[in-house]
């Protein structure tokens, strides 16, 4: 509720919301709501822009009322470049309690954005794909298949290529975990031969390696 702290700490307020939505508690729903009232009647681009950020934490929290607002400014306006990430954490969030709504967004989240940002195409498929909520019937005949054949075309990021495998491995494709074992033998290979690729090769490896764990 603090103005200053709000607008000197912007990035850090705009998680604090989200966590708020995650929260599931009474009060965190009321403080975010009262926040939402107070921003609206505003007419400070500062505090338009917030609104759209508290608006993330009710979109964590189930209210799918605040999710055209946002999807404007992710989409379309594109004037707050850190919402998007955040934005995907909190359909991520309503996937992962298995609140279906959230999967056309997702959609088109990959479909739109992710082209441009393979950072953010590993992090959607990492929790639309291995999250304890598996993708819905629905999602699985009309988006999952091109999900993966897109993560493991050739030339794509090696993130994908594992977690095109880890997805194929849950789902109980025939030789799916051969495939996986044998990017991974590759990776720890690389790994072997030159150290300093730690950074770019842990992550997927690491992924590969839970897949097994829990699915092989």
């Amino acid at each position: 509720t603090s103005d200053a702290w709000r607008r000197q700490f912007g990035d850090v307020w705009m998680v604090a919301a989200l966590a708020l939505g995650r929260s599931e508690d009474p009060g965190a729903l009321e403080a975010l709501l009262a926040m939402e009232a107070r921003l609206a009647a505003s007419a400070n681009d500062g505090d338009r822009r917030d609104l759209a950020r508290v608006s993330l934490g009710l979109l964590a929290a189930g209210r799918f009322e605040v999710d055209e607002r946002l999807a404007k400014a992710v989409f379309v306006t594109r004037d707050d470049p850190a919402l998007l990430i955040w934005y995907l954490e909190a359909l991520l969030h309503r996937f992962g309690v298995g609140d279906m709504r959230s999967e056309r967004r997702l959609v088109q989240l990959w479909e739109q954005l992710g082209a441009s940002f393979p950072s953010l195409r590993a992090r959607q498929a990492r929790s639309f794909l291995l999250q304890d909520t598996p993708p819905s019937p629905y999602a699985r005949e009309t988006f999952v298949e091109r999900m993966i054949q897109e993560l493991a075309a050739p030339g794509a990021p090696l993130t994908g290529q594992v977690l095109a495998r880890a997805w194929r491995l849950r789902a109980g494709v025939a030789g799916a975990r051969e495939d996986l074992l044998q990017i991974l033998r590759a990776i720890a290979q690389e790994l072997a031969k030159d150290a300093s690729k730690g950074s770019e090769l842990a992550r997927p490896f690491v992924d590969g390696l839970r897949a097994l764990y829990l699915y092989g």
